[in-house]
């Protein structure tokens, strides 16, 4: 029996323009985000989703907030898929992050499965808790077509255990603002059908968002 994840990364907010890493922090969609959750929704009004699962943050929850409007369910939330813990990179631009921290963030531009730094989740405990999120959802739904509302950090994750490779292809994905990626779940198996899709958008990819 087949199981369809509709992966949904958050719509913009204001941090993400400015390259802030913001981790757990509850910053909320800005006009841009809301509009692009919005799109989203839209984009997938007559697909028939049977069940919405969203991180616990803000901006995840109003993304899904919206894809659950136009679906007539509730949003469920689920701790797995929350984002990663940034510790004490939370909150501060990229460029500061770099200053403080250099060999640190070295690691996490070029092989972020090797970081393991004071206070920040490392990629395997963000997998744990994933892959544990996963199985909760399979074993729910199976036979339905779920959406998941998240975070850059967690659909690279999710992609990675569908293709059955490990966290060294971190970087090999880009997930955007909004991002629609959709995997197919036969048993243990995954298939992905879609990857990074932001043609509902109608804004170019930046590719410069902070994550």
């Amino acid at each position: 029996m087949e199981t369809t994840l509709l992966l949904v990364r958050h719509g913009e907010t204001d941090q993400n323009k400015k390259r802030v890493y913001m981790g757990r922090s509850g910053d909320p969609l800005n006009e841009k985000g809301r509009g692009q959750a919005e799109a989203i929704a839209e984009r997938l009004s007559s697909i028939g989703i049977t069940r919405i699962f969203s991180s616990p943050v803000a901006r995840a929850v109003q993304t899904a907030e919206a894809i659950a409007g136009k679906a007539g369910i509730d949003v469920e939330t689920l701790d797995n898929f929350t984002e990663i813990d940034f510790g004490p990179w939370q909150k501060l631009t990229a460029e500061v992050i770099e200053k403080r921290w250099p060999r640190a963030w070295r690691l996490w531009k070029q092989t972020p499965h090797l970081l393991d730094f004071s206070g920040i989740e490392t990629l395997t405990g963000v997998r744990m808790r994933v892959e544990e999120g996963l199985n909760i959802v399979l074993d729910e739904c199976g036979g339905g077509k779920v959406a998941i509302v998240t975070h850059d950090v967690v659909v690279r994750i999710l992609v990675s255990i569908a293709l059955g490779i490990d966290n060294s292809h971190y970087r090999s994905f880009a997930v955007g603002n909004a991002a629609l990626s959709v995997i197919t779940f036969e048993g243990e198996r995954g298939r992905i059908d879609l990857l990074n899709d932001t043609c509902h958008r109608k804004i170019p990819l930046n590719r410069r968002e902070a994550g």
